[in-house]
């Protein structure tokens, strides 16, 4: 069986929809553009594991869920089309058919299944992975400056989320 190749994120360019003003390193007002991401470390553990406890207990509340067996039935057909199609000559076997999606795509859609867990404490989700951000070592804003809680005060509640639902699909879940 051919090895499936891994995506391994190190790093993310977070780009965010409504900028904020911040002190750059250089001492300079700047505006914030972009969140750099990084991949957590040991020293991260306690949060992470937290973030990943809960996702997991999001998901097998949604596995529980009638309309999620309903979409893996459909997507199984969909796959069986695909390859009744291969068979016959109507889609290139060797062709990729299925495109990865980006790593920044579908942040808040990601989080939305975790807010909507009865067994997840929304709120606390949210103020772990903020701690996270405080801790210094997995987000900079435009890769250079420490984000600070005043930073996290201006940044824009969806930007925010999208920024959670990201790390945690990019560098939790997996």
């Amino acid at each position: 069986m051919p090895e499936q190749p891994e995506l391994i994120v190190e790093e993310l360019e977070f780009p965010l929809t409504k900028s904020f003003k911040y002190t750059a390193a250089n001492g300079t007002l700047s505006e914030a553009e972009n969140i750099t991401l990084y991949a957590p470390t040991g020293k991260d553990a306690a949060a992470c594991s937290t973030l990943r406890q809960g996702f997991l207990r999001a998901m097998k509340e949604s596995m529980q869920d009638s309309d999620l067996t309903d979409a893996v039935a459909e997507a199984k057909e969909a796959m069986d089309a695909l390859e009744e199609q291969k068979l016959l000559g109507e889609v290139d076997a060797d062709e990729d058919v299925v495109a990865l999606p980006s790593p920044l795509e579908g942040g808040s859609l990601f989080l939305s299944g975790i807010a909507m867990a009865t067994t997840v404490d929304y709120a606390e989700f949210l103020a772990t992975f903020r701690k996270l951000l405080l801790g210094g070592r997995i987000a900079k804003i435009d890769g250079h400056t420490k984000l600070l809680p005043l930073h996290l005060d201006n940044m824009d509640y969806k930007d925010l989320q999208d920024l959670c639902g990201v790390y945690v699909r990019n560098f939790i879940e997996g």
